[in-house]
């Protein structure tokens, strides 16, 4: 048998060339009828991993190009799934890197989805090319399982379901060794108020529902010159900029920090909320626009809830986070979308309602939402007790502390929480290889290599680790 590090250093440029391959389609999910389910994007993504797997003697499937999947066939003793995901947010503002003209820097590909989630999808598919090519047959077949609309809803999982069976378990590959055996729940929902008493001429921010926004704008109508230059330092003191579009009309823009919706206090800055909260310390907006801009700044002072009345905690997830994802002028009102992670104790029918009245005391409106209950698995169920204890041993065996990479829950949500019998778990060790470049969701996105390639050695000590230990008899 080829020794597995030598095997995956052999492979490195080829390893690289395959991934960047795959970033550099703009895979932003658009569901959408005809041929392409996801979109043009996704779709052509989906037929370049395809193409790899049947070029690496793996059968695969497309469904409907919803999602697709790679087979490594064992003696068919049941199913274990990888599952990752193609689909990528929009890229957003500040990038110093082109999104999807990928580039490799110290070690590191930059390009939206580098990290969440293509990397982690690239790492299986050597795994399972490894396993493939040292003719080594498994009791059990292995289906890497790509879904093209993680980030949008996850119907490729629903559409899945609806025509397989499910897999037997499923590791969901978008995660880290660290092991996620719990995620909050997510609501969503829209705030919306009409505006046609106010100055606002239109208002814009954000590209995704689950992403902080990083930029963000609007413009206000009938401003004296003279009251603009009165409020020039004011506006200079709260970092906002503006242009004059003549006619009264002023454009005025706030730069803010994006990061993932499941982590909104991990150093984010929600641009839309310093736009509004820099605006109504000034005498530029008119009373109902101080309404509206008031209430803005208000809702997401904070990411805990506590600006729309719905702060909860518990032990197992911690505090519920919220953000402000999009705002946008649609069929004549203020649409704000609002991003909800909650614990584990929160009643969302209740959550909902309490919105919906600090919402209306500012003249908003609560509206269609949409909730995703939290997901949690037993760590003592022994399938999962016996995938910890060889993921300790390829830690141990690798210079690591399992005392100090312990399991977890989160905020984010991924395709654990849409299969049954799940977790989450992927390459590279959380808070190990920090860079200089941006993080999943986030501008200059990037995912360091080394941390793929420990990936591809974890995931087949793993697959090989179920058979040893013969955990499969405990699932089918």
């Amino acid at each position: 048998m080829y020794d597995l590090n030598e095997w995956v250093s052999a492979h490195y440029d080829e390893f690289v060339r395959d991934l960047k391959c795959l970033v550099s389609y703009p895979s932003i999910s658009i569901f959408q009828d005809g041929p392409y389910s996801m979109g043009e994007g996704c779709a052509k993504c989906l037929d370049c991993a395809l193409e790899m797997g049947n070029h690496m003697g793996l059968e695969t499937e497309n469904d409907d190009y919803y999602c697709g999947s790679m087979i490594l066939k064992g003696t068919g003793q049941g199913e274990i799934a990888l599952v990752g995901h193609l689909d990528v947010v929009p890229p957003g503002d500040g990038w110093n890197y082109v999104p999807f003209s990928p580039v490799e820097i110290d070690g590191w590909v930059i390009g939206r989805g580098a990290c969440d989630n293509k990397g982690s999808v690239m790492a299986a598919i050597y795994a399972l090319r490894y396993i493939k090519e040292q003719g080594i047959t498994l009791p059990f077949d292995v289906r890497l399982l790509m879904g093209c609309n993680e980030e949008d809803g996850m119907r490729d999982m629903e559409y899945f379901l609806k025509k397989h069976k499910a897999p037997d378990f499923s590791l969901v590959i978008d995660g880290v060794m660290n092991l996620c055996y719990g995620e909050k729940g997510m609501l969503c929902a829209e705030l919306e108020t009409g505006f046609q008493d106010s100055n606002i001429e239109d208002i814009k921010g954000g590209s995704a529902f689950n992403s902080v926004p990083d930029s963000a704008s609007v413009i206000l109508t009938g401003i004296e010159e003279s009251l603009l230059l009165c409020e020039e330092a004011r506006l200079r003191k709260e970092d906002l900029r503006w242009e004059n579009l003549g006619m009264g009309r002023y454009r005025f823009d706030a730069k803010g920090m994006a990061g993932h919706a499941a982590f909104p206090d991990q150093g984010s800055v929600n641009a839309i909320q310093k736009l509004a909260s820099g605006l109504v310390k000034t005498n530029l907006p008119n009373t109902e626009a101080k309404r509206i801009l008031g209430f803005l700044a208000e809702a997401f002072a904070d990411v805990y809830g506590e600006g729309l009345d719905i702060q909860s905690n518990d032990e197992i997830f911690g505090k519920t986070t919220h953000i402000g994802g999009m705002i946008r002028v649609a069929e004549g009102k203020i649409m704000q979308n609002v991003n909800v992670r909650y614990a584990m104790c929160t009643d969302s029918e209740r959550l909902m309602e309490r919105m919906r009245k600090r919402c209306q005391k500012h003249g908003f409106e609560a509206v269609g939402y949409s909730d995703s209950k939290p997901f949690y698995v037993d760590l003592q169920s022994p399938f999962v007790a016996g995938i910890l204890k060889v993921r300790d041993e390829f830690l141990v065996a690798n210079g690591y502390d399992p005392e100090e990479i312990k399991p977890f829950t989160m905020g984010g949500g991924t395709h654990a929480r849409k299969l049954p019998n799940a977790v989450s778990i992927g390459p590279g060790i959380m808070n190990q290889g920090k860079s200089r470049f941006g993080s999943a969701h986030a501008a200059d996105e990037a995912v360091c290599i080394d941390n793929l390639l420990e990936g591809i050695r974890f995931f087949v000590h793993l697959l090989l680790g179920i058979q040893k230990n013969e955990l499969w008899k405990l699932i089918v």
